[in-house]
């Protein structure tokens, strides 16, 4: 069977596929809040969504944020990248980032930016060889 591979931007109607692939990302969230998570974020109007289809079927996304940064400039800040395991390691991610990567360019932005946990050396080692760069700590507290 051939393997049609697209990528395109994400919009409210694709909730019911990203929360099932939010659940493998977070085990410990149900459907359903994952959904309503979804819906807040894209009620955002600076949030934006971007999808990976293998031949019709959802097989992840990243969303982000447009901010701007006294120390770099206007970025395209991601969160919740998701590729989904069977489909891990079949270099679509280099693709998938070059997807993001122009829109980020035509919509003005000086880079990407996006947090991963320290643990996931996977992902530390793509991210180093798309040429990202280390360049801080994430913290966080719960209140």
């Amino acid at each position: 069977m051939s393997e049609d591979l697209t990528f395109d931007i994400l919009a409210e109607n694709h909730i019911g596929s990203m929360a099932l692939l939010g659940k493998e990302y977070n085990q410990k969230l149900t459907i359903r809040i994952i959904e309503e998570y979804l819906k807040e974020l894209f009620s955002f109007n600076n949030y934006h969504c971007f999808g990976v289809f293998l031949n019709t079927e959802l097989i992840g996304f990243a969303s982000g944020w447009i901010t701007i940064k006294f120390n770099s400039g206007r970025q395209l800040e991601l969160d919740n990248v998701i590729i989904d395991p069977s489909n891990q390691s079949r270099d679509l991610g280099v693709r998938f980032f070059a997807f993001i990567e122009t829109w980020a360019k035509k919509n003005n932005c000086k880079g990407v930016e996006l947090d991963t946990y320290p643990q996931n050396s996977r992902v530390h080692k793509f991210l180093l060889n798309q040429e990202y760069s280390i360049v801080g700590f994430h913290f966080q507290k719960s209140i």
